[in-house]
């Protein structure tokens, strides 16, 4: 995981150097799941809807395919329910992603609209909660990866949906380590800034 987070590292700071275009964005999240595994054991639960926002840095390589970096910044969001119990307390947790993204872009006429194709991959580097979410135990960020698609509405404004996988680590104070893993729906709005003109 080191090794993975060292390689999106340097690709952020290559793109970045390079990009052409800038696109600061807001996400909502619809509910999703979540599941804590231990020990051959698994419990699945659910999260209500959250929020975000973050940042994406473009480069184009030529009319089909983009490269990028980005980093996704996740507002507390609740567990809801976890292994058919319901979850009153005020528990928020969230997660803090930094990746390489590939946008493609199909010759489809759609009337105006640039549809596109995504795919993200990178490092959760950082997996935070408040007390009633975390406990006693430490957390710590894994590998995270999403699919999805969009379109741009006009030269500016991209719209996206994608379906990502959020994965981290919770250490008990005894040494027991839980793999934790948050799926959901995201959908997001972003401004395109040009950085060449």
């Amino acid at each position: 995981m080191k090794t993975l987070a060292l390689a999106v590292a340097a690709l952020t700071f290559t793109v970045t150097a390079y990009a052409n275009q800038f696109m600061p964005k807001f996400n909502l999240d619809v509910p999703g799941n979540y599941s804590m595994s231990s020990s051959g054991l698994t419990y699945d639960g659910n999260t209500n809807i959250g929020f975000g926002i973050g940042g994406e840095y473009y480069h184009p390589i030529n009319n089909l395919f983009t490269i990028g970096a980005g980093l996704e910044y996740q507002f507390g969001r609740k567990v809801s329910t976890l292994g058919g119990y319901t979850i009153t307390d005020d528990n928020a947790f969230g997660f803090v992603p930094l990746y390489g993204t590939l946008l493609l872009f199909p010759e489809i006429d759609l009337s105006g609209y640039k549809a596109f194709l995504k795919l993200n991959l990178g490092y959760n580097i950082s997996f935070y909660g408040n007390n009633d979410f975390k406990g006693d135990t430490t957390l710590t960020g894994g590998f995270y990866y999403a699919l999805g698609g969009g379109l741009d509405l006009s030269d500016n404004i991209r719209a996206e949906i994608m379906y990502g996988t959020y994965n981290g680590q919770q250490k008990t104070s005894f040494g027991t380590v839980i793999d934790c893993a948050y799926k959901k729906i995201g959908l997001s709005i972003g401004y395109l800034f040009d950085l060449k003109k």
